[in-house]
């Protein structure tokens, strides 16, 4: 007979993203200890643990980044206040433009 009973979930404290360590050596592979087994497989690293910073973010990180609500920021971007970034469906923002527009309202 099968046990058909849910395996328990690990807790908040236990559950975290991949760790990443460099090979002694200096080498250029990253090695990634992930409990996402696609994650560890392909190696996928996000770009924020490679030290990368990204060009565009989402309506909902823009709206963090800006300590505002996402509506606010949807009519910020209806009042020409800061520039949509279209790519298919998806909405993002430069976060250059971001940086721009709290520079001159910090200037003004």
């Amino acid at each position: 007979m099968v046990d058909m009973r849910r395996t328990p979930q690990p807790s908040a404290d236990q559950r975290s993203g991949p760790s990443i360590a460099k090979p002694e050596g200096g080498g250029e592979r990253l090695i990634i200890d992930s409990p996402n087994p696609t994650v560890a497989r392909l190696g996928l690293v996000p770009p924020s643990d490679r030290g990368v910073q990204p060009l565009l973010v989402t309506v909902r990180d823009a709206a963090q980044m800006l300590c505002v609500g996402r509506s606010t920021l949807y009519e910020m971007m209806w009042s020409g206040d800061v520039t949509a970034i279209h790519i298919g469906r998806s909405v993002r923002l430069a976060v250059s433009e971001l940086e721009e527009f709290v520079a001159s309202r910090v200037a003004s």
